[in-house]
């Protein structure tokens, strides 16, 4: 009866071990398979950001011309704010001085390369470019082909970051294609004193259509065959019991955007699962992965 008690006792022990060691190993290989993030797929749109830079420039420019010939000398400089009645410059002929004024505020654009006060002009010269402060300015912008045209009173965003201006509403007044790339005259008003010259930073956001399916750009694979997304399923493994697995579903894209991605399965139906979207490592197809996350 002893050595009876002891074998029970013996086979009690070795089949709670024989459980530690499976629930264990069963953990361990656990946290050794890929973590994984999924999401379903969700109605919506794709939006992408064309980007760009320009210079910041009057709508209207006044051209001042010499109507004598004489010594001329210049008051101004470039970038110089003129108020209405401010003396630009002044020529003094055979008879006398005659001075040119500004008409209204402003600010001096240009002046003639190489006119320097003290010279000879002859008569209808070119001297100066003003700007005329009217709160309508432009910028000339240039943009990748594959954006392609958009019609006039498409809203842009811009930035002047040297004057603090931020999110500015503008339009495209004209767009061409010269040499692979889009040329765009684009329009904006603001009350903060401009000077002209000053770097602006352009954005254009495009958006699609609404689509049935979306997906995030990360979940996206590609290979000799084409474009696939992986899913999981949850099924039985004669070893470790029921888990997360892999499969492979072949689509087509329909639009892709700056963060997600417009598509369809090849058979028109819907995805047999949630779909991966992030992992913490490589994930192959039809293998175990543990899901950290759903979004």
């Amino acid at each position: 009866m002893h050595m009876k008690s002891i074998i029970a006792k013996l086979g009690i022990a070795f089949v709670g071990v024989l459980l530690i060691l499976t629930f264990f190993s069963n953990t361990i290989y656990s946290l050794n398979v890929p973590g994984v993030v999924v999401a379903l797929p969700e109605r919506g749109m794709t939006t992408s950001a064309f980007h760009s830079q320009g210079i910041v420039e009057f709508s209207e420019t006044t051209a001042f011309f010499t109507q004598n010939r004489g010594n001329i000398t210049v008051y101004v400089r470039e970038g110089y704010w003129a108020n209405e009645s401010r003396a630009l410059f002044s020529v003094e002929t055979e008879t006398g001085i005659v001075t040119t004024y500004a008409a209204q505020a402003s600010i001096v654009r240009e002046i003639s390369a190489g006119l320097e006060s003290g010279m000879m002009v002859d008569y209808n010269r070119l001297v100066m470019r003003l700007g005329t402060y009217n709160q309508r300015y432009t910028i000339a912008a240039t943009f990748p082909e594959h954006m392609g045209l958009l019609p006039n009173n498409t809203a842009v965003l811009i930035n002047i970051p040297i004057l603090g201006e931020i999110g500015l509403q503008g339009t495209i007044r004209r767009m061409t294609t010269t040499g692979g790339r889009l040329q765009a005259e684009i329009s904006f008003t603001t009350e903060t004193r401009i000077h002209g010259g000053e770097r602006a930073e352009i954005t254009i956001e495009q958006f699609s259509e609404i689509h049935a399916n979306t997906i995030p750009n990360a979940a996206i694979h590609r290979d000799a065959l084409g474009y696939f997304l992986l899913y999981i399923t949850r099924e039985r493994n004669a070893m470790f019991g029921r888990g997360y697995y892999t499969r492979q579903e072949r689509i087509s894209i329909i639009e892709r955007g700056d963060h997600v991605t417009a598509f369809s399965t090849f058979g028109g139906g819907s995805v047999n699962g949630p779909i991966i979207i992030a992992s913490d490592r490589p994930v192959e197809i039809d293998s175990r992965v543990r899901v950290v996350a759903d979004q």
